[in-house]
């Protein structure tokens, strides 16, 4: 876009529920940090890629689910709540529970090929959880959110206090928490119209 003058162009707000292709930008960019770290590639040499992808996913996650929760409550407040209870066996394999990441963490090691499902399995236990948010008055959301993320840092320094594994750190829903909490904390600011505060020429 083009003007007269020298003047620089306002800044659109971003409509929620809008396609946002930064956002396939960051997907990318998660996935290469993935595969970086498989492959051992880590420029700068200290910085390790592997926990950067998953977590960029969490925040993306936590950004699109909180909308999306928001928009079905505003569509229908009295239906929502209608899901239905998912039971577990104790015979039933790990991965279709979606509990990966607890197998690993009583394993304390990888556990071969389908060690990546620890994701999807803590990805599922978000869903799960995540629907709390609707019952947080969304004037105090920002508060809530930023508990959640100190909540979560508490936790890993926890976890290193106690000598817990790394597996415990990264891998359980309590210390991935401040990924998606800062998701839904974007998802905030761009609901009540404040993207301004982060789509400025600075930020930009």
């Amino acid at each position: 876009m083009t003007t007269t003058g020298g003047e620089v162009p306002a800044i659109k707000p971003v409509k929620a529920g809008a396609y946002l292709p930064q956002l396939d930008g960051l997907r990318g960019l998660a996935i290469l940090a993935v595969v970086f770290h498989h492959f051992d590639f880590h420029p700068p040499s200290w910085i390790d890629w592997g926990p950067v992808g998953p977590s960029v996913f969490f925040l993306l996650s936590g950004y699109l689910i909180t909308l999306s929760l928001w928009k079905l409550q505003d569509k229908n407040d009295s239906g929502l709540w209608s899901f239905s209870q998912v039971v577990a066996s104790f015979h039933a394999l790990w991965h279709v529970t979606f509990l990966t990441n607890f197998y690993i963490v009583a394993q304390n090691e990888w556990i071969g090929g389908l060690s990546h499902f620890w994701s999807l399995s803590l990805q599922e236990q978000f869903y799960l959880v995540w629907p709390v948010v609707l019952l947080v008055p969304r004037r105090v959301f920002p508060y809530a959110m930023i508990l959640v993320i100190v909540g979560a840092s508490a936790f890993r320094l926890q976890c290193i206090l106690t000598g817990a594994s790394e597996f415990s750190r990264w891998l359980m829903l309590p210390g991935s928490l401040d990924a998606f909490a800062t998701g839904g904390l974007a998802a905030w600011i761009l609901r009540n119209k404040r993207a301004s505060a982060v789509t400025s020429k600075i930020w930009s």
